[in-house]
């Protein structure tokens, strides 16, 4: 199964390459990404990412409530292996 997650934009730069490439935080954990598809993200965005790639641009009131309902399943998930 594929997941695509949540991530908002903190650093955008072009390599030698003409590669838009950036980096993206998830809940801290900050990931090397490619903006490749998205050549209109700017710094602060939130997109979807999936295998290091983003695919989409989210409104921030979407980006919060995924977030939101990722944090429900994950103390929903800790809860049931506490059990």
């Amino acid at each position: 199964m594929c997941v695509n997650v949540p991530m908002q934009v903190v650093e955008i730069q072009q390599n030698q390459d003409g590669m838009l490439l950036g980096r993206a935080c998830f809940e801290g954990v900050v990931k090397d990404v490619s903006f490749q598809l998205l050549p209109a993200v700017r710094i602060g965005d939130y997109v979807m990412v999936q295998f290091g790639l983003a695919t989409v641009r989210l409104e921030p009131a979407q980006a919060q409530e995924t977030l939101a309902l990722l944090r429900e399943l994950d103390q929903l998930w800790t809860e049931d292996k506490n059990l």
